[in-house]
């Protein structure tokens, strides 16, 4: 890894041969960026990435994608736990196949690193873009009339509510007193460090993403071309009729049988 500083756009950040995210993680420990942005372009292979699932509202489970393809985009904000500072990198990544130029999306979990150039923005870097004028603190308006009679109602709902006795605190350890809305309002005060995300179980089941170029065993069309994969749906070739089919993952067992002439060849069965 290597790193300069830029006359007002933050720190240049080069990585190469490496492992995302530990690699960054120990980059941004050894140079002390604690928060920042990040921003840049990379060649990665071997990746797995977290779709945005719409239904849940976050992204989903890991999609294995293998080969080698362009980060055309990678960003993200860096901040620190106790564990350290770390990045949790979206990214937009870009390949040709045969049948066209694939594209993926989502946060990235892992990838290895052939090559990776970007910037480092914000706190903690040297130089920032700021302004040496000091600012004048902001006058406070006066509250106006309505604001008073909420305050005085909420002030009222304080007294009438009832609070919690120490002895139910002692028998529950999560019961609180009743705060009324004032004081448990949120303040501009420093964000929360974002949570580690969780290290990636060890498991001895791998599931298996057959790739374009590869041969599918399907239990009703027989043997076929993969001539696309997404990571959740499989374009089959029939060699019969040449039609296409487009089938949905995870309504197969998929498993590896063999290789021929090069290639994978997957069992692709009906999940039970």
């Amino acid at each position: 890894m290597s790193s300069s500083d830029g006359a007002s756009s933050g720190r240049l950040l080069r990585l190469s041969d490496a492992h995302f995210p530990e690699s960054l993680d120990l980059a941004l420990a050894e140079h002390t960026i604690t928060s920042g942005w990040i921003s840049g372009t990379a060649i990665v292979e071997d990746v797995e990435l977290r779709v945005f699932d719409p239904i849940a509202g976050r992204p989903g489970a890991r999609r294995s994608i293998k080969g080698r393809m362009e980060a055309v985009s990678l960003a993200g904000p860096i901040v620190t736990t106790e564990n350290g500072p770390f990045c949790q990198l979206r990214a937009v990544l870009s390949r040709e196949t045969d049948t066209g130029i694939e594209t993926f999306a989502g946060q990235l979990a892992a990838a290895r690193v052939l090559s990776f150039e970007g910037y480092v923005h914000g706190a903690g870097l040297a130089p920032l873009d700021v302004t040496s004028h000091p600012v004048a603190p902001a006058v406070p308006s006066p509250p106006s009339p309505w604001a008073e009679a909420i305050h005085a109602s909420e002030a009222l709902a304080d007294r009438m509510k009832p609070t919690a006795s120490h002895e139910a605190l002692d028998d529950n350890k999560d019961e609180r007193a009743y705060v009324s809305r004032a004081q448990s309002a949120p303040t501009l005060a420093e964000p929360a460090p974002m949570p580690r995300p969780p290290a990636r179980p060890v498991s001895t089941d791998e599931e298996l993403f057959p790739e374009a170029g590869d041969l599918a065993d399907h239990f009703a069309f027989g043997r076929c071309e993969i001539i696309k994969s997404d990571g959740d749906r499989l374009h089959l070739k029939i060699p019969r009729d040449g039609r296409i089919k487009e089938i949905a993952l995870e309504m197969l067992k998929v498993s590896l049988r063999d290789d021929e002439g090069g290639k994978h060849v997957y069992r692709l069965d009906r999940k039970m």
